[in-house]
């Protein structure tokens, strides 16, 4: 059998959060920048992660799997709540065969020579794990995390809230590029946004499934419909994802 032809990326025209304007370069420029106001980083490299959220629109919210969507019953986790756990994030699950396997994390990897920017980075590796099509960048959830990978390279990876294409009715944005609610009629007069949930499609050879999950799934490590181990690739991701559901909640409430 032929080997399956990747699908072609699309061209990358999302908008930006302003305080991620540092990351409009390419990375190895970003590092240059950074020698040059701070000295020399303690990285050689720069990875990405791509926070992707979603507010459920029914008290039967839903987790995806490679193939299907089916109903995860969080309806008890939400009547027990302040409405807050029907926001949730987008994780996937790294191949068996990959380092740190069968763990979950956000979407993301290494950024390459030939992108445009760390940001573009972002955008491509949101559409080449998850099928996603980035809308809005930023802004970053934390300082970046230096670590070693088992070949000996030193890696900084930062990672950004990313509104993605199909992820709301009637988007629209202000004119410095920041969220805007648009009200639960497309009214522009607040009230909630009308959600749509992004259709993911996995790239197997990189992730086996993925979940949308709460902040308390998240922080408790199990799913609650399945009951899923998420076992995270770092304690540090674990860490970021709490972090950008507080990042994402004051962003929300500031519209």
């Amino acid at each position: 059998m032929a080997a399956q032809v990747p699908k072609p990326a699309p061209e990358f025209t999302f908008t930006t959060d302003p305080l991620v304007s540092s990351f409009t370069v390419p990375y190895e420029k970003y590092i240059a920048n950074q020698a040059t106001r701070s000295g020399i980083p303690d990285y050689e490299y720069v990875a990405v992660g791509a926070l992707v959220f979603c507010h459920f629109p029914t008290p039967t919210d839903t987790v995806g799997t490679v193939d299907t969507i089916v109903d995860t019953h969080t309806a008890a986790a939400d009547h027990h709540s302040n409405g807050t756990q029907s926001l949730r994030v987008l994780l996937v699950q790294r191949a068996a065969h990959d380092s740190a396997p069968l763990r979950w994390e956000a979407p993301g990897g290494a950024c390459d020579p030939e992108d445009a920017s760390i940001l573009h980075a972002v955008a491509r590796e949101l559409w080449e794990e998850a099928g996603l099509v980035a809308r809005r960048i930023g802004p970053l959830v934390a300082p970046g995390h230096v670590f070693v990978t088992r070949g000996g390279k030193r890696v900084c990876k930062f990672e950004f809230l990313v509104d993605v294409v199909g992820d709301r009715v009637n988007d629209v944005e202000d004119d410095d590029g920041r969220r805007k609610d648009r009200g639960k009629d497309g009214d522009g007069k607040g009230g909630g946004i009308a959600p749509r949930i992004p259709q993911v499609k996995l790239d197997p050879n990189e992730h086996v499934d993925y979940v949308w999950a709460t902040e308390e799934e998240c922080r408790e490590g199990r799913t609650i419909a399945g009951n899923i181990e998420l076992a995270f690739t770092t304690r540090q991701q674990k860490a970021t994802l709490l972090e950008a559901f507080k990042v994402w909640r004051e962003l929300d409430g500031m519209n």
